[in-house]
């Protein structure tokens, strides 16, 4: 890649100055010891900690033997953003960290309303603005429902949603807009909605 700055769509910054991006180096350079040591005779684990995502940045979920933590695209964890490995399963969910990459994006820093995010880093599926108006969302944050008031929904009906869309959930593939007759028998406070884990 002796001439990628010359191509008029290089930029440094963007590109970097290799082929390789940063999580891909610190993976080919793991890969490299570990099979130098294999040579030896030598079986070496925990050298690849981190995942990549295929555009060769860091994957937005990033683990260790105690726990999972949001990266951005750059590795640096984003915010507190966590969970422990032993209640991940307990979940019944895959950790994503959408909303804690998207909540740290520039795009997302005037977004009306202000999208509300697990302690995990995943969209909450029940979101709720001005007046109390709320609406369910996916895993990427598109809206899965008809506007709703405080009363017509909460978590469970959410969840209803994403099981009738997808078949399971967490596990999104394909969205669209569902209308909405619900009623909800259950008692819902303002720390259900407003809460600011």
């Amino acid at each position: 890649m002796d001439n990628m700055d010359k191509l008029p769509c290089y930029d440094k910054d963007i590109h970097g100055s290799g082929y390789l991006k940063e999580c891909e180096s610190e993976l080919q350079r793991a890969r490299n010891v570990r099979f130098g040591f294999f040579l030896k005779g030598v079986n070496v684990f925990g050298l690849e900690r981190f995942k990549c995502d295929p555009d060769g940045s860091y994957s937005p979920v990033q683990g260790d033997s105690e726990e999972y933590v949001c990266t951005n695209k750059d590795g640096t964890r984003i915010g507190s953003f966590h969970y422990e490995i032993d209640v991940v399963e307990a979940l019944g969910t895959k950790m994503t960290c959408n909303c804690a990459r998207d909540s740290k994006g520039t795009d997302t820093e005037y977004q009306y309303p202000a999208m509300r995010c697990e302690g995990w880093g995943n969209y909450k599926l029940f979101q709720c603005f001005h007046n109390n108006q709320c609406f369910c969302v996916d895993q990427d944050g598109d809206t899965i429902s008809r506007q709703l008031t405080k009363d017509s929904a909460n978590q469970s009906v959410c969840l209803g949603l994403l099981n009738e869309v997808s078949g399971k959930p967490g596990d999104l593939v394909f969205t669209t807009i569902l209308p909405t007759s619900t009623s909800v028998t259950d008692d819902v406070t303002d720390d259900d909605y407003y809460d600011d884990d």
